[in-house]
């Protein structure tokens, strides 16, 4: 993120919104959980929000290899792969399945929602789409593109922001509130690609350690009276950011967590493996033997 240009709309946001009654609250504490949360198991404590370098682990192999040759490696290859969970992967800090992130009235079921977004204003983590494969944004690194899945709605992340609506079964309700917790929200599907292009890139050497802080992908919430409310279905996450980087409970990065390797690659097509046998007579397998 661009922190100077996003804290200022931040701010503003805030006094914009200073004369409204808000519905739903970010919860940090277990004084906004009622006896009722407390005794089902529910829970609160601080959190961040999505920082650039607030992410997890996704889980891709720690080493990327990318050839030099488009032929060995040819547009499409996939590189790598990984299931990031929400739990443990879209913060430095994992979150408790029962962690309560939102609370919202009662009245509000109905307009609450998951809201995701590759990082549309970083030319490197998620702002240019590459024709090359279906879904991929161009990545930090050269000849790289990354894709991202919700797995909840198996739709590709996009620049344009897409929506989720959390129906009943993902909360807990009391008579009062429904709470939001951490299992609410949507795991991911993280894949990479290897593309010809070199049109955006940050990194090109024979070893680059990731150490981009540009998260990839985001995860917001939007509910009525907080300020990702305004965030909308199909806008465009480069110019609309509202509540980042306390509002939104997650993102999806691979800072500090993969190096890439470049070079000439091998590739094995045929093993003729013999495996020898010792001689066993006859008669003693008859037996039984072995």
């Amino acid at each position: 993120m661009l922190f100077s240009f996003r804290t200022l709309l931040f701010i503003t946001s805030l006094f914009v919104s200073a004369g409204t009654w808000s519905s739903c609250i970010k919860v940090t504490d277990k004084s906004a959980l009622s006896d009722a949360a407390i005794k089902a198991g529910y829970t609160a404590q601080n959190w961040i929000g999505a920082t650039d370098t607030n992410t997890g682990n996704i889980g891709l192999p720690t080493v990327i290899s990318i050839s030099n040759s488009e032929t060995f490696q040819p547009s499409g290859t996939l590189l790598a792969s990984g299931i990031g969970n929400f739990l443990t992967a879209a913060t430095g800090t994992p979150y408790s399945s029962k962690q309560v992130l939102y609370r919202c009235d009662s009245a509000d079921a109905g307009k609450l929602y998951e809201m995701y977004s590759t990082n549309g204003d970083s030319a490197f983590a998620g702002a240019f789409f590459t024709p090359e494969v279906e879904g991929a944004y161009y990545d930090v690194e050269r000849n790289v593109a990354v894709r991202m899945t919700n797995l909840s709605t198996g739709e590709y992340y996009s620049r344009f922001w897409k929506e989720r609506q959390l129906t009943a079964d993902s909360w807990f309700q009391d008579d009062k509130y429904i709470y939001i917790p951490a299992s609410a929200f949507s795991n991911v599907l993280y894949e990479m690609f290897k593309i010809d292009s070199r049109k955006y890139f940050a990194y090109q050497n024979p070893m680059d350690r990731d150490t981009w802080t540009q998260p990839r992908g985001y995860i917001a919430f939007k509910g009525p009276g907080l300020i990702t409310e305004r965030i909308k279905a199909g806008l465009d996450h480069a110019s609309d950011y509202y509540g980042w980087p306390s509002y939104w409970p997650g993102a999806w990065s691979t800072y500090n967590s993969v190096t890439y390797v470049r070079g000439a690659l091998c590739k094995i097509t045929d093993y003729p493996a013999i495996v020898k046998i010792p001689p066993v007579a006859v008669g003693i397998l008859a037996a039984g033997g072995q």
